[in-house]
């Protein structure tokens, strides 16, 4: 059977498992910057290495701020990572993520089978999303969780080839990553250069590998919903559950990201793991002190990512309200 060179059409369901590279842009201020002629190559840094750069900091990573997210939350910090030191982040997003790819080679990603019969659900009715660029939106997104719940609406395994690989999509757990323009070490914003602290970009990674969990299988019911829905805000909103993936929601209207789909209804989606790791970061920014700006920086992201949990508080969260996060992953696809 052939496989299909894909287009961008499927950005909705690409949204749902992504983390956005904006969230922050207002927060940040005034740091040491490169010289003007550096800044360009430096903007373009290619995402992989810079994110091989970025884990590399959980080797020395500070043991004082998960101890102190633990000290002021039901030991959630541990719940989710198992342990203070930086190698139980790296083993949690190495656990959930094996591959990563670049935005050159997303333009060569195929799907094996070529095409699928319910396909509606992908759709946003009110977003020409084909002139709408998900690489200059997104840091980050979990390819391989978009391509499993299109598998399971859909009954069938769905294959991808990419760097000489063929890697049938049968949990989410496969680990597949694509990488955004946002995922940078700088940002330029009015045309001035501002530092992006590596800590936010661990976060981001952490985030995304979230999105390799399937803690609750989709349900039949879910699935018949999946295939009548003629648009993917119909389709997430109809939804009964959203922890197979961790599929994000759209924001309430009010809500700073009204109308996206950059909100979580499960307590322990991906928002709140990664927000639990930027907080523990910026107790470490507050605790070795001097760098006022960088705690500004991961504060803010702190704020953010809270603010897109909908529905239930972070703090009754933290302390165990709503039970403890489930890191299993139960949802392997055996159609044939």
């Amino acid at each position: 059977m052939p496989f299909e060179k894909l287009s961008f059409h499927f950005c909705l369901v690409i949204l749902i498992f992504a983390l956005g590279c904006n969230s922050n842009r207002n927060e940040l201020s005034e740091s040491p910057l490169p010289s003007p002629t550096q800044a360009p190559t430096l903007i373009e840094q290619d995402p992989r290495a810079l994110a091989a750069s970025d884990l590399r900091i959980l080797d020395t990573m500070d043991t004082r701020g998960p101890r102190w997210v633990d000290s002021v939350t039901k030991k959630a910090y541990s719940k989710v990572f198992g342990g203070h030191t930086g190698s139980y982040v790296l083993d949690f997003f190495k656990e959930r993520i094996k591959h990563s790819l670049s935005i050159p080679e997303l333009a060569h990603l195929q799907q094996r089978p070529p095409e699928l019969p319910f396909m509606k659900w992908e759709q946003d009715a009110e977003t020409d999303h084909k002139s709408l660029d998900v690489s200059d939106l997104l840091a980050a997104f979990n390819i391989g969780s978009a391509f499993y719940l299109r598998g399971a609406i859909n009954e069938a395994i769905v294959t991808l080839r990419f760097l000489n690989l063929e890697i049938p999509i049968t949990t989410p757990r496969v680990g597949i990553m694509g990488f955004g323009k946002g995922y940078r070490k700088f940002e330029m914003i009015g045309g001035q250069v501002y530092v992006i602290p590596p800590e936010i970009r661990v976060s981001i990674l952490v985030h995304e590998a979230r999105h390799s969990d399937c803690s609750t299988p989709y349900s039949i019911e879910d699935i018949q919903k999946a295939r009548k829905a003629e648009s993917a805000r119909q389709f997430i909103e109809e939804l009964e559950r959203t922890d197979c993936g961790y599929v994000h929601t759209f924001c309430p209207k009010g809500h700073a990201y009204e109308g996206i789909p950059a909100c979580d209804k499960e307590p322990w989606g991906a928002y709140m793991i990664g927000t639990i790791y930027a907080m523990a970061a910026t107790a470490n920014s507050i605790a070795k002190g001097g760098d006022e700006y960088k705690t500004a920086v991961l504060d803010a992201t702190v704020v953010d990512g809270f603010s897109r949990i909908l529905d239930k508080k972070p703090k009754e969260i933290l302390n165990g309200a709503h039970g403890d996060p489930i890191l299993t992953d139960t949802g392997t696809l055996k159609h044939q």
